[in-house]
Formats: structure tokens, C-alpha cells, sequence
């Protein structure tokens, strides 16, 4: 079962990069051609491909930056009898305590999210092809897998009145009624998922969780019972 939103089944270089790339890099294996061609390289342009293989500081940019970073973040602490340890605690400290603004939170998570609606993303039959889905159909079909895909509702208005992305995901159904062994489930529409059920534009309460696991269960049960 592979949980989406929207148009992210066709986005492969949705958040893969800063924070991101250290937890996709922890999960990915030691030789990934086609994540690093379909995540990375597919979505650069003429300029930073022949950076990447031509300056070597442009490779390692990320390190430098880390270690920098770093430098600034341990030098003075020490001296003060707080090693780097204790430094991580107080920062996570800091951060998770933080009494964030609603308003900027939903404005950076509406922010983050706009990668997924712009025309590009919204044309299904342009990024498909590039994308992990029909490796991840193909995977499935050659190991017996009855694979599920289950979209869940957002609350961001700007897709949900948009006719691009009508357009786009009735292109999706159609593309997966023709593979076998791959199943939709669709809740973005659902009006079952009020808005008291949200915590912000994309993420449920612990009262939507529940709904969601139920509506998810029913569905998943016809499925398997054919």
C-alpha cells in the first residue's frame, strides 16, 4: 500500500534535497542508478550537469557546507562545558518546544507543497514516464503483488477547485485500471474529511487518523476479497 498526495506518485524530485537527502540517502542502497537518475539528474539543467562533472567543489558543496556549519555550531560551546552532545539536545530542545505561529506554519507547509501543482507537475503524460511508478508497477507485477494506491485528501484550495489536476488524476485512473494488479483508492474528495479533522493543510488529527485507518481497512477488504 504507497499512501500520496496529488501529483507526488510523479514528482520524484520532490523533496529530496537538504535536510531530505540525508534520510533518502540512510534508506537508499550503495548503487541506485535509477533513483539518482530520476530523483537528481533528470532534473537538472545543461549548466549543473556539466558542474557536476567537471568542478569537484560543486560535487561536494553540501559537505563544505555541513562542515561549516558545524564549525560555527561547536566552537564556542565547548568552552562553556557543553560538548556536542549537548549541544544537539539544546538546539532539539529549542526547536521542538518552539511555540511556532499557525499562520507561518501553514504557510510554510502551503510553500513546500506548491512544487506539486505547478503546469509541469499537473501534465501526467509528461512526467509518468520518469517517474517511480512504472517501476514500482512493474516490480509488484513481477513478484504477485497486488499493489494499492490510496490518495488522501489535502486542504489546499488552490488544487482542490484546479482543473489541471482533474485533468491529471483522471489520466492516473486510467493509466491504473490498465495495469494489473494495481489499485486506487481515492479520498481526496472525500467529505468525510471535515476540516476539524485536520491539524494544517496536509496532516490529520488523531480523530482523522482514525477515520482514515477505517475508511482504508473497508476499502482494502474489497480488494482482496475479489
Amino acid at each position: 500500500m504507497i499512501v500520496f498526495r496529488d501529483t507526488i506518485l510523479t514528482a520524484p524530485g520532490y523533496r529530496v534535497h537538504g535536510s531530505y537527502f540525508e534520510l533518502v540517502d540512510e534508506y537508499a542502497r550503495r548503487n541506485e542508478p535509477l533513483f539518482i537518475q530520476r530523483s537528481f539528474v533528470n532534473l537538472m539543467n545543461p549548466l549543473e550537469r556539466a558542474a557536476e562533472k567537471y568542478f569537484p567543489l560543486y560535487v561536494t558543496r553540501t559537505q563544505i557546507r555541513n562542515r561549516i556549519d558545524a564549525g560555527i555550531r561547536y566552537l564556542l560551546p565547548p568552552i562553556f562545558g557543553c560538548d556536542k552532545n549537548c549541544v544537539d539536545y539544546s538546539l532539539g530542545e529549542i526547536f521542538a518546544g518552539a511555540d511556532l505561529e499557525p499562520r507561518a506554519l501553514v504557510d510554510a507547509v502551503g510553500a513546500a507543497e506548491s512544487y506539486l501543482y505547478t503546469p509541469e507537475r499537473l501534465d501526467f503524460a509528461s512526467q509518468v514516464g520518469d517517474s517511480y511508478l512504472p517501476e514500482m508497477i512493474r516490480i509488484a507485477q513481477e513478484n504477485g503483488i497486488k499493489l494499492v494506491f490510496v490518495r488522501i485528501k489535502v486542504e489546499t484550495a488552490d488544487s482542490a477547485s484546479d482543473s489541471r489536476l482533474a485533468n491529471y488524476l483522471e489520466s492516473l485512473r486510467a493509466y491504473l485500471k490498465k495495469e494489473q494488479g494495481a489499485y486506487l483508492l481515492d479520498f481526496g474528495d472525500d467529505p468525510r474529511f471535515t476540516h476539524d479533522l485536520f491539524r494544517d493543510s496536509i496532516h490529520l488529527t488523531e480523530q482523522g487518523k482514525i477515520l482514515f485507518t477505517q475508511l482504508v481497512a473497508e476499502g482494502l477488504k474489497e480488494i482482496f476479497t475479489d
